[in-house]
Protein backbone atom coordinates (compact mmCIF):
# COMPACT_ATOMS: atom_id res chain seq x y z
CA UNK A 1 0.00 0.00 0.00
CA UNK A 2 1.20 3.41 -0.61
CA UNK A 3 3.09 5.64 1.78
CA UNK A 4 0.55 8.57 1.92
CA UNK A 5 -2.26 5.83 1.88
CA UNK A 6 -1.13 4.65 5.05
CA UNK A 7 -0.79 7.99 6.94
CA UNK A 8 -4.06 9.19 5.64
CA UNK A 9 -6.06 5.80 6.83
CA UNK A 10 -3.58 6.06 10.14
CA UNK A 11 -4.63 9.86 10.59
CA UNK A 12 -8.08 9.06 10.39
CA UNK A 13 -8.11 6.10 12.82
CA UNK A 14 -6.95 8.72 15.08
CA UNK A 15 -9.33 11.08 14.95
CA UNK A 16 -12.23 8.29 14.77
CA UNK A 17 -13.51 9.09 10.91
CA UNK A 18 -15.00 7.09 8.87
CA UNK A 19 -15.62 8.18 5.13
CA UNK A 20 -17.55 5.67 2.91
CA UNK A 21 -17.38 5.67 -1.20
CA UNK A 22 -19.18 3.97 -3.25
CA UNK A 23 -17.76 3.53 -7.00
CA UNK A 24 -19.58 2.57 -10.16
CA UNK A 25 -19.62 5.36 -12.83
CA UNK A 26 -17.01 8.26 -13.97
CA UNK A 27 -14.93 10.65 -12.11
CA UNK A 28 -11.20 11.01 -12.77
CA UNK A 29 -8.69 11.60 -10.01
CA UNK A 30 -7.91 15.13 -11.10
CA UNK A 31 -11.66 15.63 -10.77
CA UNK A 32 -11.32 14.26 -7.60
CA UNK A 33 -8.96 16.57 -5.72
CA UNK A 34 -11.60 19.01 -7.26
CA UNK A 35 -14.10 17.17 -5.53
CA UNK A 36 -12.12 17.13 -2.26
CA UNK A 37 -11.91 20.90 -2.32
CA UNK A 38 -15.56 21.35 -2.94
CA UNK A 39 -17.00 18.87 -0.36
CA UNK A 40 -14.50 19.09 2.42
CA UNK A 41 -13.32 15.89 2.65
CA UNK A 42 -9.77 14.61 2.94
CA UNK A 43 -7.43 13.98 -0.02
CA UNK A 44 -7.83 10.77 -1.27
CA UNK A 45 -4.42 9.33 -2.99
CA UNK A 46 -5.36 8.47 -6.95
CA UNK A 47 -3.70 5.16 -6.75
CA UNK A 48 -6.56 3.63 -5.18
CA UNK A 49 -9.28 5.01 -7.23
CA UNK A 50 -10.14 3.16 -10.62
CA UNK A 51 -10.58 5.57 -13.73
CA UNK A 52 -14.39 6.03 -15.04
CA UNK A 53 -16.10 5.49 -11.49
CA UNK A 54 -18.59 7.83 -10.30
CA UNK A 55 -18.47 8.41 -5.92
CA UNK A 56 -21.40 8.32 -3.56
CA UNK A 57 -20.37 10.48 -0.32
CA UNK A 58 -22.15 9.38 3.42
CA UNK A 59 -24.07 12.28 4.69
CA UNK A 60 -23.18 13.44 8.27
CA UNK A 61 -26.04 12.88 10.56
CA UNK A 62 -25.39 16.07 12.35
CA UNK A 63 -27.34 17.41 9.39
CA UNK A 64 -30.36 16.32 10.59
CA UNK A 65 -33.66 18.27 12.01
CA UNK A 66 -34.02 17.57 15.99
CA UNK A 67 -37.37 16.31 17.01
CA UNK A 68 -39.36 18.22 19.07
CA UNK A 69 -39.20 15.33 22.02
CA UNK A 70 -35.37 15.69 21.55
CA UNK A 71 -36.46 19.76 21.91
CA UNK A 72 -37.95 19.52 25.21
CA UNK A 73 -35.26 17.34 26.74
CA UNK A 74 -32.95 19.95 25.64
CA UNK A 75 -35.20 22.57 27.80
CA UNK A 76 -35.55 20.61 30.73
CA UNK A 77 -31.53 20.24 30.74
CA UNK A 78 -31.48 24.39 30.49
CA UNK A 79 -34.01 24.73 33.29
CA UNK A 80 -31.96 22.55 35.26
CA UNK A 81 -28.72 24.33 34.56
CA UNK A 82 -30.39 27.50 35.34
CA UNK A 83 -31.46 26.23 38.60
CA UNK A 84 -34.94 26.84 37.67
CA UNK A 85 -38.25 25.43 39.17
CA UNK A 86 -40.43 23.72 37.08
CA UNK A 87 -42.98 20.97 36.26
CA UNK A 88 -41.25 17.87 33.84
CA UNK A 89 -44.25 14.85 33.11
CA UNK A 90 -42.77 12.08 31.20
CA UNK A 91 -45.38 10.84 29.41
CA UNK A 92 -43.70 7.66 28.25
CA UNK A 93 -43.05 6.58 31.69
CA UNK A 94 -45.95 7.88 32.91
CA UNK A 95 -44.01 9.87 35.51
CA UNK A 96 -44.65 13.68 36.78
CA UNK A 97 -41.89 15.81 38.35
CA UNK A 98 -41.52 18.41 40.26
CA UNK A 99 -38.44 20.42 40.10
CA UNK A 100 -37.42 22.99 42.47
CA UNK A 101 -34.17 25.34 41.94
CA UNK A 102 -32.89 22.46 39.27
CA UNK A 103 -33.52 19.47 41.43
CA UNK A 104 -36.01 16.75 41.44
CA UNK A 105 -38.23 17.60 44.92
CA UNK A 106 -41.18 15.41 44.08
CA UNK A 107 -42.53 12.81 41.75
CA UNK A 108 -45.78 11.51 41.11
CA UNK A 109 -47.31 9.01 38.88
CA UNK A 110 -49.20 9.74 36.31
CA UNK A 111 -52.61 7.87 36.38
CA UNK A 112 -54.67 8.66 32.52
CA UNK A 113 -53.16 10.67 29.64
CA UNK A 114 -54.52 11.50 26.08
CA UNK A 115 -54.46 8.32 23.92
CA UNK A 116 -51.37 8.57 21.50
CA UNK A 117 -52.27 8.92 17.65
CA UNK A 118 -55.32 10.67 18.79
CA UNK A 119 -56.96 13.81 18.47
CA UNK A 120 -56.99 13.59 22.35
CA UNK A 121 -53.18 12.93 22.73
CA UNK A 122 -51.78 14.98 24.90
CA UNK A 123 -49.97 17.88 23.46
CA UNK A 124 -46.24 17.22 23.90
CA UNK A 125 -44.29 20.76 24.33
CA UNK A 126 -43.14 23.33 26.53
CA UNK A 127 -45.84 25.19 28.43
CA UNK A 128 -46.41 27.21 31.21
CA UNK A 129 -49.20 27.30 34.54
CA UNK A 130 -51.70 29.58 33.38
CA UNK A 131 -54.41 29.29 35.73
CA UNK A 132 -55.16 27.37 38.76
CA UNK A 133 -58.97 26.55 40.57
CA UNK A 134 -59.24 24.00 43.41
CA UNK A 135 -62.02 22.57 41.13
CA UNK A 136 -62.70 23.14 37.34
CA UNK A 137 -66.00 21.88 35.58
CA UNK A 138 -65.27 20.94 32.14
CA UNK A 139 -67.75 21.77 29.62
CA UNK A 140 -66.17 19.77 27.28
CA UNK A 141 -66.55 16.57 29.35
CA UNK A 142 -68.98 17.69 32.05
CA UNK A 143 -66.94 16.36 34.81
CA UNK A 144 -65.65 17.91 37.80
CA UNK A 145 -61.30 18.10 38.02
CA UNK A 146 -60.25 18.69 41.75
CA UNK A 147 -56.76 20.36 42.10
CA UNK A 148 -56.74 21.83 38.30
CA UNK A 149 -53.76 23.35 36.37
CA UNK A 150 -54.16 24.72 33.43
CA UNK A 151 -50.99 24.65 30.71
CA UNK A 152 -52.41 25.22 27.31
CA UNK A 153 -55.96 24.57 25.53
CA UNK A 154 -58.57 22.22 26.79
CA UNK A 155 -55.73 20.52 28.79
CA UNK A 156 -54.51 20.85 32.67
CA UNK A 157 -53.08 18.47 35.29
CA UNK A 158 -55.91 17.83 37.63
CA UNK A 159 -56.76 15.27 40.36
CA UNK A 160 -59.31 11.91 39.65
CA UNK A 161 -62.59 13.71 37.86
CA UNK A 162 -65.81 12.76 38.76
CA UNK A 163 -69.01 13.58 37.37
CA UNK A 164 -71.68 15.94 39.02
CA UNK A 165 -73.34 12.93 41.12
CA UNK A 166 -70.03 12.00 42.60
CA UNK A 167 -69.23 9.05 40.31
CA UNK A 168 -65.71 8.78 39.18
CA UNK A 169 -64.55 9.04 35.67
CA UNK A 170 -63.36 5.68 34.51
CA UNK A 171 -59.66 4.75 34.54
CA UNK A 172 -60.26 3.85 30.84
CA UNK A 173 -61.48 7.20 30.10
CA UNK A 174 -59.35 10.53 29.46
CA UNK A 175 -59.37 13.79 27.27
CA UNK A 176 -56.00 14.11 26.93
CA UNK A 177 -55.38 15.99 29.97
CA UNK A 178 -52.57 14.76 32.71
CA UNK A 179 -53.90 13.28 35.46
CA UNK A 180 -52.65 12.52 38.99
CA UNK A 181 -54.61 10.77 41.94
CA UNK A 182 -56.67 13.97 43.77
CA UNK A 183 -54.49 13.19 46.51
CA UNK A 184 -51.08 14.07 44.56
CA UNK A 185 -52.60 16.78 42.53
CA UNK A 186 -53.36 18.72 45.47
CA UNK A 187 -49.77 18.43 46.91
CA UNK A 188 -48.55 19.43 43.45
CA UNK A 189 -50.97 22.12 43.08
CA UNK A 190 -49.99 23.68 46.46
CA UNK A 191 -46.01 23.40 45.43
CA UNK A 192 -46.75 25.23 42.08
CA UNK A 193 -47.89 28.84 40.63
CA UNK A 194 -48.82 30.40 37.68
CA UNK A 195 -46.35 30.88 34.93
CA UNK A 196 -44.15 27.74 36.13
CA UNK A 197 -42.61 26.15 32.96
CA UNK A 198 -44.34 22.72 32.16
CA UNK A 199 -42.51 20.99 30.07
CA UNK A 200 -44.38 16.93 28.44
CA UNK A 201 -42.41 15.20 26.89
CA UNK A 202 -43.52 11.93 24.88
CA UNK A 203 -40.74 9.28 24.05
CA UNK A 204 -43.40 8.93 20.65
CA UNK A 205 -42.23 10.00 17.18
CA UNK A 206 -42.54 9.49 13.29
CA UNK A 207 -42.76 5.58 13.04
CA UNK A 208 -38.75 4.46 11.56
CA UNK A 209 -39.76 1.93 9.06
CA UNK A 210 -35.51 1.43 8.28
CA UNK A 211 -32.15 2.16 9.78
CA UNK A 212 -29.88 2.45 6.81
CA UNK A 213 -28.23 5.71 6.30
CA UNK A 214 -28.21 8.32 2.70
CA UNK A 215 -25.02 8.61 0.47
CA UNK A 216 -25.12 11.19 -1.93
CA UNK A 217 -23.32 10.85 -5.61
CA UNK A 218 -20.31 13.51 -5.74
CA UNK A 219 -20.24 15.37 -8.91
CA UNK A 220 -16.89 16.77 -10.78
CA UNK A 221 -18.46 19.95 -10.73
CA UNK A 222 -19.68 21.85 -7.34
CA UNK A 223 -23.66 22.39 -7.73
CA UNK A 224 -24.19 21.08 -11.35
CA UNK A 225 -26.80 18.02 -10.01
CA UNK A 226 -28.77 20.71 -8.06
CA UNK A 227 -32.05 21.38 -9.12
CA UNK A 228 -33.04 24.39 -10.63
CA UNK A 229 -36.28 26.09 -8.36
CA UNK A 230 -37.28 29.56 -7.93
CA UNK A 231 -38.15 29.19 -4.53
CA UNK A 232 -35.78 31.46 -2.70
CA UNK A 233 -36.15 29.04 0.93
CA UNK A 234 -36.43 25.08 0.22
CA UNK A 235 -35.98 22.34 2.38
CA UNK A 236 -36.27 18.26 1.41
CA UNK A 237 -35.39 16.09 4.81
CA UNK A 238 -36.41 12.93 5.72
CA UNK A 239 -39.67 12.82 7.33
CA UNK A 240 -38.58 10.11 9.76
CA UNK A 241 -35.14 10.84 10.96
CA UNK A 242 -34.83 14.69 10.00
CA UNK A 243 -31.95 14.16 7.80
CA UNK A 244 -31.56 16.75 5.52
CA UNK A 245 -30.91 15.82 1.53
CA UNK A 246 -30.72 19.57 0.43
CA UNK A 247 -31.88 23.41 1.46
CA UNK A 248 -31.65 26.10 0.69
CA UNK A 249 -31.82 29.46 3.14
CA UNK A 250 -33.75 27.49 5.40
CA UNK A 251 -33.65 29.29 8.15
CA UNK A 252 -34.60 32.45 6.45
CA UNK A 253 -37.92 33.88 7.40
CA UNK A 254 -40.46 34.61 4.84
CA UNK A 255 -44.33 34.49 4.30
CA UNK A 256 -46.05 31.25 4.55
CA UNK A 257 -49.68 32.15 3.32
CA UNK A 258 -52.45 28.69 3.65
CA UNK A 259 -49.79 26.71 5.21
CA UNK A 260 -50.31 28.79 8.37
CA UNK A 261 -53.80 26.66 8.33
CA UNK A 262 -52.04 23.61 9.45
CA UNK A 263 -51.15 25.59 12.88
CA UNK A 264 -55.30 26.54 12.40
CA UNK A 265 -56.24 22.79 13.08
CA UNK A 266 -53.72 22.43 15.33
CA UNK A 267 -54.47 25.33 17.70
CA UNK A 268 -58.67 24.58 16.89
CA UNK A 269 -58.37 20.65 17.60
CA UNK A 270 -56.51 21.79 20.92
CA UNK A 271 -58.36 24.50 22.53
CA UNK A 272 -61.81 23.93 21.11
CA UNK A 273 -64.63 20.53 21.71
CA UNK A 274 -64.08 19.03 18.29
CA UNK A 275 -67.39 17.50 19.07
CA UNK A 276 -69.19 20.82 19.17
CA UNK A 277 -71.86 21.48 16.67
CA UNK A 278 -70.96 24.98 14.89
CA UNK A 279 -73.19 26.89 12.71
CA UNK A 280 -71.76 28.40 9.34
CA UNK A 281 -72.76 32.34 9.44
CA UNK A 282 -74.37 34.32 6.51
CA UNK A 283 -71.74 37.05 6.63
CA UNK A 284 -68.73 34.28 5.44
CA UNK A 285 -70.94 33.03 2.82
CA UNK A 286 -68.97 33.81 -0.17
CA UNK A 287 -65.83 34.98 0.86
CA UNK A 288 -62.90 35.97 -1.60
CA UNK A 289 -61.04 33.01 -2.32
CA UNK A 290 -62.90 30.09 -0.03
CA UNK A 291 -64.09 27.43 -2.01
CA UNK A 292 -66.12 25.61 1.35
CA UNK A 293 -68.99 25.68 -0.78
CA UNK A 294 -70.80 25.48 3.11
CA UNK A 295 -73.79 27.66 3.20
CA UNK A 296 -75.45 30.15 5.86
CA UNK A 297 -77.10 28.03 8.52
CA UNK A 298 -75.26 24.88 7.74
CA UNK A 299 -74.52 22.85 10.91
CA UNK A 300 -71.03 20.83 11.64
CA UNK A 301 -69.40 19.42 14.53
CA UNK A 302 -66.13 21.04 15.00
CA UNK A 303 -63.87 18.13 13.57
CA UNK A 304 -65.72 17.73 10.22
CA UNK A 305 -64.41 21.79 9.82
CA UNK A 306 -61.34 20.71 9.44
CA UNK A 307 -62.06 18.46 5.95
CA UNK A 308 -62.40 22.05 4.06
CA UNK A 309 -59.75 24.17 6.26
CA UNK A 310 -57.53 22.18 4.99
CA UNK A 311 -58.98 20.33 1.24
CA UNK A 312 -60.08 23.43 0.21
CA UNK A 313 -58.07 25.65 1.94
CA UNK A 314 -61.15 27.52 3.00
CA UNK A 315 -60.66 30.69 4.83
CA UNK A 316 -64.02 31.24 6.09
CA UNK A 317 -63.61 28.05 8.42
CA UNK A 318 -59.87 29.52 9.33
CA UNK A 319 -62.48 32.93 10.93
CA UNK A 320 -64.80 30.87 12.25
CA UNK A 321 -62.66 28.75 14.10
CA UNK A 322 -60.88 31.82 15.26
CA UNK A 323 -64.03 33.14 16.40
CA UNK A 324 -64.74 30.63 18.88
CA UNK A 325 -61.87 31.40 20.85
CA UNK A 326 -60.76 34.75 22.30
CA UNK A 327 -57.39 35.36 21.71
CA UNK A 328 -57.14 32.58 18.89
CA UNK A 329 -54.60 33.89 17.17
CA UNK A 330 -52.49 34.00 20.05
CA UNK A 331 -53.14 30.48 21.08
CA UNK A 332 -51.37 30.07 17.77
CA UNK A 333 -48.94 31.40 18.29
CA UNK A 334 -48.67 30.27 21.89
CA UNK A 335 -48.88 26.61 20.35
CA UNK A 336 -45.34 27.51 18.30
CA UNK A 337 -43.33 28.45 20.94
CA UNK A 338 -44.28 25.42 22.68
CA UNK A 339 -42.94 23.09 20.22
CA UNK A 340 -40.10 25.63 19.53
CA UNK A 341 -40.69 27.13 16.43
CA UNK A 342 -38.52 30.22 17.05
CA UNK A 343 -39.10 31.86 13.89
CA UNK A 344 -42.47 31.60 13.31
CA UNK A 345 -44.96 34.04 13.64
CA UNK A 346 -48.76 34.31 13.07
CA UNK A 347 -51.15 37.44 12.20
CA UNK A 348 -54.34 35.59 11.28
CA UNK A 349 -55.73 32.30 11.31
CA UNK A 350 -56.11 31.97 7.44
CA UNK A 351 -52.47 33.10 6.07
CA UNK A 352 -53.69 35.97 4.24
CA UNK A 353 -51.54 38.67 5.89
CA UNK A 354 -47.95 39.21 4.74
CA UNK A 355 -47.21 38.73 8.48
CA UNK A 356 -47.78 34.70 8.78
CA UNK A 357 -43.85 33.97 8.55
CA UNK A 358 -41.82 31.39 9.19
CA UNK A 359 -39.01 29.08 7.95
CA UNK A 360 -38.73 26.32 5.67
CA UNK A 361 -37.24 24.28 9.04
CA UNK A 362 -39.63 25.95 11.43
CA UNK A 363 -42.26 24.52 8.51
CA UNK A 364 -40.78 20.72 8.66
CA UNK A 365 -41.10 20.69 12.44
CA UNK A 366 -44.53 21.67 12.53
CA UNK A 367 -45.78 19.66 9.73
CA UNK A 368 -43.48 16.63 11.54
CA UNK A 369 -45.11 17.24 14.98
CA UNK A 370 -48.88 16.81 13.76
CA UNK A 371 -48.11 14.15 11.85
CA UNK A 372 -46.47 12.65 14.89
CA UNK A 373 -48.99 13.98 17.81
CA UNK A 374 -52.21 14.85 16.19
CA UNK A 375 -52.08 12.28 13.46
CA UNK A 376 -55.78 12.49 12.20
CA UNK A 377 -55.03 16.26 10.69
CA UNK A 378 -51.93 14.66 8.84
CA UNK A 379 -53.79 12.09 7.45
CA UNK A 380 -56.70 13.87 5.76
CA UNK A 381 -54.60 16.39 4.42
CA UNK A 382 -53.40 13.09 2.24
CA UNK A 383 -56.92 12.42 1.52
CA UNK A 384 -57.52 13.28 -2.20
CA UNK A 385 -61.14 14.10 -1.47
CA UNK A 386 -63.28 13.29 1.27
CA UNK A 387 -67.45 13.18 1.18
CA UNK A 388 -69.50 14.25 4.15
CA UNK A 389 -73.05 14.90 5.48
CA UNK A 390 -73.55 17.83 7.91
CA UNK A 391 -74.94 17.90 10.99
CA UNK A 392 -77.99 19.79 9.35
CA UNK A 393 -78.44 17.27 6.32
CA UNK A 394 -76.43 18.87 3.51
CA UNK A 395 -73.82 16.48 1.55
CA UNK A 396 -70.48 17.59 0.98
CA UNK A 397 -67.76 16.26 -1.24
CA UNK A 398 -64.84 17.92 -0.87
CA UNK A 399 -61.53 17.38 -3.27
CA UNK A 400 -58.09 18.30 -2.53
CA UNK A 401 -56.56 21.63 -3.43
CA UNK A 402 -53.05 21.28 -2.50
CA UNK A 403 -51.55 18.50 -5.05
CA UNK A 404 -52.34 17.09 -7.87
CA UNK A 405 -53.91 13.43 -7.57
CA UNK A 406 -50.57 11.59 -6.62
CA UNK A 407 -49.65 8.49 -4.91
CA UNK A 408 -46.36 10.03 -4.44
CA UNK A 409 -48.37 12.55 -2.05
CA UNK A 410 -49.00 11.55 1.47
CA UNK A 411 -49.94 15.06 3.25
CA UNK A 412 -49.56 18.20 3.62
CA UNK A 413 -50.32 22.31 2.80
CA UNK A 414 -49.98 24.71 -0.21
CA UNK A 415 -50.73 28.20 -0.11
CA UNK A 416 -50.62 31.44 -2.32
CA UNK A 417 -50.37 35.06 -2.16
CA UNK A 418 -49.49 37.87 -3.45
CA UNK A 419 -46.71 38.52 -0.79
CA UNK A 420 -46.10 34.92 -0.24
CA UNK A 421 -45.79 34.28 -3.89
CA UNK A 422 -46.57 29.87 -3.72
CA UNK A 423 -45.77 27.89 -0.83
CA UNK A 424 -45.79 24.26 -0.35
CA UNK A 425 -44.92 22.33 2.78
CA UNK A 426 -45.63 18.78 1.74
CA UNK A 427 -44.37 14.63 2.31
CA UNK A 428 -44.04 12.25 -0.33
CA UNK A 429 -42.97 8.95 -1.06
CA UNK A 430 -39.44 8.91 -2.61
CA UNK A 431 -37.82 5.82 -4.35
CA UNK A 432 -34.49 5.87 -3.77
CA UNK A 433 -31.89 3.32 -5.66
CA UNK A 434 -31.58 0.18 -2.74
CA UNK A 435 -34.35 0.41 0.13
CA UNK A 436 -37.58 1.33 -2.02
CA UNK A 437 -39.81 4.33 -0.52
CA UNK A 438 -38.71 6.56 2.06
CA UNK A 439 -41.30 9.54 3.20
CA UNK A 440 -39.19 12.87 2.42
CA UNK A 441 -40.93 16.36 3.61
CA UNK A 442 -40.13 18.69 0.39
CA UNK A 443 -40.87 22.66 1.99
CA UNK A 444 -40.72 25.76 -0.32
CA UNK A 445 -41.13 29.09 0.67
CA UNK A 446 -41.64 31.82 -2.64
CA UNK A 447 -42.25 29.84 -5.46
CA UNK A 448 -43.20 30.91 -8.66
CA UNK A 449 -44.77 27.35 -9.36
CA UNK A 450 -44.67 25.13 -6.34
CA UNK A 451 -45.84 22.46 -8.18
CA UNK A 452 -42.72 22.66 -11.03
CA UNK A 453 -40.39 23.42 -7.89
CA UNK A 454 -40.97 20.61 -5.39
CA UNK A 455 -41.10 18.19 -8.65
CA UNK A 456 -37.69 18.96 -9.53
CA UNK A 457 -36.83 18.36 -6.05
CA UNK A 458 -38.34 14.90 -5.93
CA UNK A 459 -36.38 14.18 -9.30
CA UNK A 460 -32.79 15.59 -8.33
CA UNK A 461 -33.60 13.12 -5.21
CA UNK A 462 -34.33 10.10 -7.19
CA UNK A 463 -31.39 10.41 -9.40
CA UNK A 464 -28.80 11.98 -6.70
CA UNK A 465 -29.20 9.57 -3.80
CA UNK A 466 -28.66 6.34 -2.13
CA UNK A 467 -30.33 4.86 0.87
CA UNK A 468 -30.04 1.53 2.65
CA UNK A 469 -27.07 -0.55 4.49
CA UNK A 470 -25.53 -1.61 1.20
CA UNK A 471 -22.46 -0.23 2.40
CA UNK A 472 -22.28 -2.15 5.62
CA UNK A 473 -19.49 -4.56 5.26
CA UNK A 474 -16.53 -6.76 7.38
CA UNK A 475 -14.38 -4.55 9.48
CA UNK A 476 -11.95 -6.45 8.23
CA UNK A 477 -12.01 -5.11 5.08
CA UNK A 478 -11.12 -2.69 3.32
CA UNK A 479 -12.00 -2.70 -0.82
CA UNK A 480 -15.58 -4.73 -0.85
CA UNK A 481 -16.70 -5.91 -4.55
CA UNK A 482 -20.53 -6.49 -5.24
CA UNK A 483 -20.48 -7.76 -9.21
CA UNK A 484 -19.06 -5.01 -11.05
CA UNK A 485 -19.23 -1.93 -8.37
CA UNK A 486 -16.29 -1.76 -5.74
CA UNK A 487 -17.00 -0.12 -2.05
CA UNK A 488 -14.13 1.36 -0.70
CA UNK A 489 -14.29 1.92 3.31
CA UNK A 490 -11.38 4.29 5.05
CA UNK A 491 -11.48 3.95 8.96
Amino acid sequence: MPSKLNSFLHGAALVGVTIIIFIAGYVTANQISTLAQDEGWFSIPPQIIATETPLYKELASRDAIFSNKEAVLQKRGELTAAKASFIFADLTDLSLGYYKDGALQKQFPIRARGKAGSFFETPNGFYTIQSKEENHFSTIGEVWMPWSMHFFGNYFIHGWPYYPDGTPVSEKFSGGCIRLSSADAKELFYLTQRGLPVLVYSGLTASTSAAGKYYRKLSAVAGAHNPVVSAPAVLAADFESGQILWEKNKDEPHPIASITKLMTALAAVESINRFKVLTFPEDLVGLPQDSSELAAGEKLKSEDLLYPLILRSSNAVAELYKRQVWGFVGIMNQKAKAIGLARTKFADADGASADNISTAEDTFKLLRYIATYKKPIFDLSGKSRHALTAASGEKHNWANVNWPTDEKFLGGKAGSTTAAKETMAGVYNVRFAEAGERPVAVIVLGADDRIQDVRAILTYLEDNFVYGDVFASDNKKRIIREGASIYEVFE
